[in-house]
């Protein structure tokens, strides 16, 4: 049995006690979740947002929601900048460690409190996705796995009197079970300190392209993978003269820590050039014989750029991301469906006319918004999520990620929401890798354009086609019908569409902490993205 099968087998046999508790929570999840909140309750009495609101009068959950209504960030953020500045038992009773930044609806860092329990919280979610993985898939347990470490804009650094971030992502396992997984990495986690993306794939690919015996992917935006192949492509005669000398020749700045980090993975390995050498570099199936599966955001803005590498793949499995926040786990994959994480935090959900139901609560096809409570200290807070009943694990839901709740732009009475967008964008573009709608920045007219990749589709049929497609959406009709909108316009993106955006997007925090989006509320895309307008109208 190799080293990777044997760490594996151990990290599953870490895993199974938590992934017994979920399995035994998903027959009666309500009253389950219900039992953790009280329990919270208690335990936090004490603290400053306690007192403020009688935790130590509350008799059951039901007083609790009476009393502390459902938060967004602005709400707490007050209490997160008394612990920014060092106090404790602000939020919760345990100690905050450090805040973890994540990116706001409105581009600017929130960031979360981090306490012992809420890394508890997350490796109850993270056990028994482990444990179905590998039952599933088996062939991810022969070998070693890539774990997108993104290049990070926010690192370990102190900023007030707490550390601001992870140094790496591993950090989540926690004391015992980071270092066996670490173990298990394709590539080091220094990585992450590379803000040059030229040379951070690079990088990337240096070390991945050694390992034949890779078995598992595991990244965030799937064109994070496709991007990362085309790389390869265009480096190739690098790539492999750097694996025969072992050497590494990065197209961009890679800091001396980092090279110095890097050395353990250099090895000179001719074998394996002259392997490669050989190798269809458009298959991903003949640089890694034994990749058994790539796992990556699958649903809402992200379907298409999933669907697309899919086919790329040619038959290795993909597995999508449950919904996972900075914040909190909503879903893990589990059992080929994205099950309700249970077992980890409190889940509320909002439904469309206000109410706020409890998980044994939720009807098949139901569309609602995430609300979590933590043991790092959210209560009651709306993720901004919106999700989709698609069946039940037991009583327990499975759920659907369709895009952001509060996520609308408004431009004239329009009223258009991401989750609609999204979904129009899913049925229109296809398996576009980028596809956007973003406010028109004329000035003398309110509009959208349309920031979309594929040269192959002629314009004024995709045009037409999403005009069909939101004027479903009667305020939008109306908007269009009364020339308060104008018409739609298309503007061509380049390759690097989704490094711009991405990294535009994570700055103040790290780019695997960005979600893509179908609908963006900013204007000026057109002067960030890299591209050009076609000059064709729909309607106009």
């Amino acid at each position: 049995m190799s080293r990777s099968a044997v760490l594996n087998q151990l990290w599953t046999l870490a895993s199974q006690p938590a992934a017994r508790r979920f399995e035994r929570t998903l027959g009666d999840p309500g009253e389950h979740q219900r039992r953790r909140l009280l329990g919270l309750v208690r335990a936090n009495a004490g603290t400053a947002f306690g007192h403020a609101h009688g935790f130590s009068t509350l008799a059951d959950v039901e007083q609790l929601r009476a009393r502390v209504p459902l938060q967004r960030y602005e709400d707490l953020a007050p209490w997160i900048e008394r612990i920014r500045a060092g106090e404790q038992q602000v939020l919760t009773s345990e100690r905050v460690t450090r805040l973890i930044p994540t990116g706001g609806s409105s581009g600017g860092a929130k960031l979360i409190p981090w306490t012992a329990g809420l890394g508890r919280e997350f490796r109850a979610a993270l056990a028994p996705w482990v444990v179905d993985l590998q039952r599933r898939h088996p062939g991810v347990a022969a070998g070693p796995a890539y774990w997108s470490v993104s290049p990070a804009a926010v690192l370990d650094r102190a900023e007030g009197a707490l550390p601001i971030g992870f140094a790496d992502d591993s950090a989540y396992l926690g004391r015992w079970l980071r270092p066996l997984v670490a173990a298990l990495f394709a590539a080091p986690a220094c990585l992450r300190t590379v803000t040059d993306l030229a040379a951070f794939r690079y990088a990337t690919l240096r070390c991945l392209l050694v390992r034949r015996d890779l078995a598992l992917v595991s990244v965030w935006h799937p064109s994070f993978f496709s991007l990362l192949m085309d790389a390869a492509q265009e480096w190739r005669g690098q790539l492999l003269h750097d694996i025969a000398t072992g050497g590494i020749s990065a197209p961009g700045p890679l800091p001396t820590p980092v090279r110095a980090g890097l050395r353990p993975w250099l090895a000179a390995d001719p074998r394996r050039a002259a392997e490669l050498r050989g190798a269809d570099w458009t298959s991903v199936r003949a640089l890694w014989p034994r990749l058994s599966l790539v796992s990556c955001w699958g649903d809402g803005p992200a379907a298409t750029a999933c669907t697309a590498l899919t086919r790329r793949l040619g038959g290795i499995a993909v597995q999508p991301k449950g919904l996972l926040a900075t914040e909190g786990v909503v879903t893990i994959p589990v059992d080929g469906a994205a099950v309700l994480a249970v077992d980890s935090h409190v889940h509320e959900f909002i439904a469309a006319d206000g109410r706020v139901c409890w998980a044994d609560e939720l009807e098949d096809g139901g569309i609602y918004e995430v609300a979590i409570t933590t043991a790092g200290g959210l209560w009651r807070y709306r993720l901004g999520d919106r999700v989709r009943v698609v069946g039940f694990a037991q009583r327990t839901p499975c759920l659907r990620f369709l895009g952001r709740g509060d996520r609308v732009v408004d431009l004239c009475g329009e009223k258009l929401d991401e989750a609609f967008v999204a979904a129009c964008l899913e049925r229109v573009v296809g398996g576009a890798g980028f596809a956007m709608l973003a406010p028109d920045p004329r000035a003398t007219a309110a509009g959208y354009t349309l920031f979309c990749d594929g040269d192959a589709v002629d314009s004024r049929p995709l045009l037409a086609r999403l005009e069909d497609e939101l004027v479903v959406n009667p305020h939008y009709r109306l908007a269009r019908h009364l020339g308060q909108l104008a018409p739609l316009r298309l503007f061509r993106v380049g390759n690097s569409a989704v490094d711009v955006f991405l990294s535009r997007r994570a700055e103040g925090t790290c780019l695997g902490a960005v979600k893509p989006v179908s609908l963006h509320p900013d204007s000026g895309w057109s002067r960030v993205l890299p591209g050009a307008y076609v000059e064709t109208e729909v309607g106009a």
